[in-house]
Protein backbone atom coordinates (compact mmCIF):
# COMPACT_ATOMS: atom_id res chain seq x y z
CA UNK A 1 0.00 0.00 0.00
CA UNK A 2 1.19 3.47 -0.83
CA UNK A 3 2.02 5.94 1.95
CA UNK A 4 3.70 9.30 2.40
CA UNK A 5 7.23 9.24 3.77
CA UNK A 6 9.13 12.16 5.31
CA UNK A 7 12.86 12.49 4.66
CA UNK A 8 14.15 14.53 7.58
CA UNK A 9 17.79 13.55 7.02
CA UNK A 10 17.88 15.64 3.84
CA UNK A 11 16.68 19.17 4.46
CA UNK A 12 16.74 22.23 2.22
CA UNK A 13 17.26 25.37 4.37
CA UNK A 14 16.56 27.98 1.67
CA UNK A 15 13.18 27.97 -0.08
CA UNK A 16 14.40 30.01 -3.07
CA UNK A 17 17.24 27.58 -3.75
CA UNK A 18 14.83 24.67 -3.35
CA UNK A 19 12.47 26.19 -5.91
CA UNK A 20 15.37 26.71 -8.34
CA UNK A 21 16.56 23.12 -7.86
CA UNK A 22 13.04 21.78 -8.45
CA UNK A 23 12.82 23.83 -11.64
CA UNK A 24 16.24 22.60 -12.78
CA UNK A 25 15.10 18.97 -12.60
CA UNK A 26 11.81 19.63 -14.37
CA UNK A 27 9.36 20.63 -11.64
CA UNK A 28 8.86 24.34 -12.31
CA UNK A 29 5.18 24.61 -11.33
CA UNK A 30 4.75 24.71 -7.55
CA UNK A 31 2.15 25.79 -5.04
CA UNK A 32 3.31 27.64 -1.91
CA UNK A 33 1.55 28.33 1.37
CA UNK A 34 1.40 27.11 4.94
CA UNK A 35 0.25 23.59 5.84
CA UNK A 36 -1.46 23.03 2.48
CA UNK A 37 -3.04 19.58 2.07
CA UNK A 38 -1.23 17.10 -0.14
CA UNK A 39 -3.40 15.24 -2.62
CA UNK A 40 -2.77 11.52 -2.80
CA UNK A 41 -4.80 8.51 -3.79
CA UNK A 42 -5.03 7.24 -0.17
CA UNK A 43 -7.10 9.81 1.72
CA UNK A 44 -6.47 8.04 5.07
CA UNK A 45 -2.86 9.22 5.08
CA UNK A 46 -3.52 12.97 4.93
CA UNK A 47 -0.39 15.14 5.07
CA UNK A 48 0.41 18.81 4.63
CA UNK A 49 3.32 20.78 3.18
CA UNK A 50 4.39 24.36 2.52
CA UNK A 51 5.84 23.85 -0.97
CA UNK A 52 3.98 21.42 -3.22
CA UNK A 53 4.50 20.01 -6.69
CA UNK A 54 0.96 19.00 -7.62
CA UNK A 55 0.67 15.63 -9.35
CA UNK A 56 -1.71 17.15 -11.91
CA UNK A 57 1.12 19.50 -13.00
CA UNK A 58 3.57 16.63 -13.61
CA UNK A 59 2.46 14.93 -16.79
CA UNK A 60 5.49 12.79 -17.62
CA UNK A 61 5.73 10.86 -14.31
CA UNK A 62 2.05 9.89 -13.74
CA UNK A 63 2.38 10.47 -9.99
CA UNK A 64 0.04 8.87 -7.47
CA UNK A 65 0.39 11.83 -5.11
CA UNK A 66 1.68 15.37 -4.75
CA UNK A 67 5.32 15.95 -3.82
CA UNK A 68 5.57 18.11 -0.71
CA UNK A 69 8.18 19.99 1.27
CA UNK A 70 7.29 20.79 4.87
CA UNK A 71 9.10 23.59 6.69
CA UNK A 72 10.86 22.43 9.87
CA UNK A 73 13.45 23.97 12.18
CA UNK A 74 16.24 22.57 9.98
CA UNK A 75 14.70 23.61 6.66
CA UNK A 76 12.28 22.07 4.18
CA UNK A 77 11.99 18.28 4.29
CA UNK A 78 10.51 16.17 1.51
CA UNK A 79 7.16 14.41 1.95
CA UNK A 80 6.85 11.92 -0.91
CA UNK A 81 4.65 8.91 -1.60
CA UNK A 82 6.81 5.79 -1.35
CA UNK A 83 5.33 4.26 -4.52
CA UNK A 84 6.12 7.43 -6.49
CA UNK A 85 9.67 7.40 -5.19
CA UNK A 86 10.18 3.72 -6.00
CA UNK A 87 8.42 3.51 -9.36
CA UNK A 88 7.90 6.95 -10.88
CA UNK A 89 10.43 9.52 -9.66
CA UNK A 90 13.27 7.09 -9.02
CA UNK A 91 14.99 6.35 -5.73
CA UNK A 92 17.66 8.91 -6.62
CA UNK A 93 15.13 11.79 -6.76
CA UNK A 94 16.40 13.48 -3.59
CA UNK A 95 20.03 12.97 -4.62
CA UNK A 96 19.32 14.65 -7.97
CA UNK A 97 17.52 17.48 -6.19
CA UNK A 98 20.44 17.96 -3.76
CA UNK A 99 22.88 18.18 -6.69
CA UNK A 100 20.94 21.11 -8.14
CA UNK A 101 20.45 22.83 -4.78
CA UNK A 102 23.13 25.55 -4.59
Amino acid sequence: MSKYMTFESQSFPNSELLLEALSDIGFATVTQGIDLPLDGWDKRNARTADIIVRRRDVKNHHLLADIGFQKTSSGYVAVIDDMDLDHRLGKDFLVRLQKHYH
